[in-house]
């Protein structure tokens, strides 16, 4: 379970990390819905709508869970255990997700509130 080099990282921090990040998640799902779900229910009489606005509310819960679970594991796993946390992020291709999980701060909000991105 003990992983050398340059690119060795505590699986301790890295069950930090992905918890945090699993919490900021379930944090803007809560938002998402708090913002959609009112709308869409006016929107649509649809009974599949208004599941899919419930579904928010469990992928909102299902990602605070899962940050609860790694929260616990990374107090839990030995300081020692270390894995390369370089090859377990080169699937991931989102630049600003692999350097949150590589130990770089969150980037504040550039844009101002309400602004829309476009991509």
């Amino acid at each position: 379970m003990t992983q050398t080099g340059p690119e060795a990282v505590s699986l301790q921090l890295v069950f930090a990390r992905l918890g945090a990040e699993c919490a900021d998640l379930a944090e803007l799902a809560e938002r998402l819905q708090s913002v959609l779900a009112p709308a869409l229910l006016r929107l649509a009489d649809d009974a599949d709508c208004h599941r899919n606005v419930q579904s928010l509310d469990l992928f909102a819960q299902r990602l605070a869970g899962v940050a609860t679970i790694l929260d616990a594991l990374h107090g839990q796993v030995p300081s020692a255990w270390q894995a390369d946390i370089e090859a377990a992020l080169r699937g991931v291709t989102l630049s600003e997700l692999v350097s949150r999980l590589r130990g770089a701060p969150a980037a504040t909000e550039a844009s101002e509130a309400g602004a829309l991105e476009l991509f």
